[in-house]
């Protein structure tokens, strides 16, 4: 069997219960698209030659506020897509964190009010939504004769688009897609390498010699202040990351929903004998203080205050790399990572979030040039405008990698591609801070040269990264998108199921559960809450999707 290697977490998309009667419409509300393909429409000049359009084109965007842009109209990148594509652009932006609520409420009240072009990040079924209202256009006709979005296929090496395919085979939005290798295994265990040295400890590659090395931390004081404070490994309820690391050796757990995948059947790892061995040996850490019971209970700043505590009390931790460290402490970049366990059946498991294309960009009812509009979205996706919405001006915010310069992946194969000047996350007027579609290879983050800085965790996470990369199984769930009636059917015990589930992980591991005696108490309530069902489900749509492109 030719297992697809491009595997993506599953999405479930829920955000759009303000229009929940939109799943009912018929299809025949979703707004036709002509049939004029886009150079025919004699409004654009050649591909790949500027400007794009041959008169000015007004268009409308509606976009959340960003605290890293200063003034989107007066924004380089606003002046250098305006003079590329010869687009006149306006601004419609609303404060982040209640961003998606808008354009649910203008969709659910018909969408007459919604702007030619909406950025943001959309979960393929609030797109489906949006579509059978007929409040957004289909695009996939546009598509064939894109320029930009052809040549990013090429770049990224797949076609991308079945990933943002709505159920009924038409494409409603641009696409956003980030190849980066450190994003895609975020499970990383790092150790203070200066306690092993302390206590001549080598790095564990097993559950054992990781149980034998927290024990050590705990009884040997390897801080060396006379007290018994060390916390030998600690997590926090942010994230699953530490639970996934603890848990890969016996069964994979890296999927989000601890979904597996063996000879194309979908199963649940939480159901699995690996399960419950894993949760003996969380249990073991737990009962002799060496893993934190805080991890169950604590915040990320509970746990930001542990990693920050002078002197060091923290052995370890599970992150995608170390910047919950203070950028003013040295500790950020003394920590290294370590390999993935390998367990006793000799399998050596990274959870894995591939890099994988989303819908960041949809076109209105009210859009009166929507051709002009996915020209707009098309430009964005070049490679020059990808760079510039991330890193700005090339010479001013980046440089040209120079003689001598290594990127940070180079064990990968990777050349230098760019060298950072202007930091992330500070207010600019520079770039758009990433809104909106883009579509980058892997050739540009993994390219990133190292800035030299003494406190940058990038090189920590590149050496780290390295220990994980391609250590995933060959089988895992792959990107689903259900249609709303599936949504209905599954959402709920999906998210019943997985709070269940990390409810008794804790109960198990603390001791408020016997995992012996009521490890079968705990699968028949599985069943009982619509496990089976909902992965009928999941099989149906994993199978419509992947199972001929499988064999």
């Amino acid at each position: 069997m030719n297992i697809i290697k491009r595997v993506i977490t599953i999405t479930i998309a829920i955000a759009l219960m303000l229009s929940a009667g939109c799943s009912s419409k018929p299809a025949s509300s979703i707004k036709e698209l002509d049939t004029v393909g886009l150079w025919e429409t004699g409004k654009f000049n050649e591909p790949g030659t500027f400007p794009i359009c041959k008169e000015t084109t007004p268009l409308t965007i509606c976009l959340p506020q960003s605290k890293q842009v200063e003034d989107y109209n007066t924004n380089l990148q606003t002046k250098l897509i305006e003079e590329k594509g010869n687009f006149k652009l306006s601004f419609i932006t609303y404060p982040s964190a209640e961003y998606h609520t808008k354009p649910n409420l203008m969709v659910a009240s018909g969408g007459d009010d919604l702007a030619d072009v909406i950025f943001g990040t959309f979960e393929d079924s609030q797109v489906y939504n949006y579509a059978l209202s007929g409040a957004i256009i289909p695009l996939t006709h546009y598509y064939k004769d894109a320029y930009y979005l052809n040549q990013a296929k090429e770049r990224v090496g797949y076609d991308f688009t079945p990933e943002i395919t709505s159920p009924d085979g038409q494409i409603y939005g641009i696409a956003r897609l980030n190849q980066s290798i450190s994003q895609e295994y975020p499970a990383k265990m790092y150790i203070f390498p200066e306690w092993l040295d302390t206590l001549g400890l080598k790095t564990p590659t097993t559950p054992d010699e990781l149980y034998n090395v927290l024990k050590a931390f705990k009884t040997k004081d390897p801080n060396k202040n006379g007290l018994a404070d060390e916390i030998p490994l600690v997590g926090h309820t942010g994230n699953t990351y530490w639970i996934e690391f603890l848990m890969n050796p016996f069964v994979y757990a890296g999927d989000k929903n601890f979904f597996t995948v063996e000879d194309g059947k979908v199963g649940l790892a939480y159901t699995t004998e690996g399960w419950k061995e894993g949760l003996k040996f969380m249990k073991k850490l737990v009962s002799e203080d060496l893993l934190s019971p805080l991890s169950f209970t604590q915040d990320s700043k509970a746990y930001v205050s542990l990693l920050s505590n002078q002197p060091t009390i923290v052995g370890s931790f599970v992150q995608a790399g170390t910047s919950s460290i203070p950028a003013n402490d040295i500790r950020r970049t003394q920590y290294v990572g370590i390999a993935p366990l390998i367990g006793n059946n000799g399998t050596q498991y990274a959870s894995y979030e591939p890099s994988v294309a989303e819908i960041a960009m949809i076109i209105s009812k009210n859009c009166k040039d929507p051709a002009a509009a996915f020209m707009l979205g098309d430009l964005m996706v070049s490679e020059e405008l990808s760079i510039h919405t991330r890193w700005g001006q090339k010479g001013v915010d980046y440089l040209e990698p120079r003689p001598g310069d290594v990127s940070m992946y180079a064990e990968l194969g990777y050349k230098p591609f760019l060298v950072e000047i202007s930091p992330w996350g500070q207010l600019q007027n520079q770039h758009w801070a990433q809104q909106g579609p883009y579509i980058r290879q892997y050739a540009i983050s993994a390219g990133v040269v190292a800035k030299g800085d003494e406190y940058d965790t990038a090189p920590v996470i590149a050496r780290a990264q390295m220990l994980y990369f391609d250590k995933h199984p060959k089988e895992v769930i792959p990107k689903l998108i259900f249609t709303p009636e599936e949504i209905d059917e599954v959402n709920e015990p999906m998210t019943s199921l997985k709070t269940y589930v990390k409810e008794c992980l804790a109960n198990f591991v603390t001791g408020g559960m016997d995992i012996d005696t009521q490890w079968d108490s705990y699968l028949n309530e599985i069943k009982k809450m619509g496990a089976e069902d909902m992965l009928k489900i999941v099989q149906k749509v994993y199978d419509r999707m992947y199972k001929d492109k499988n064999k």
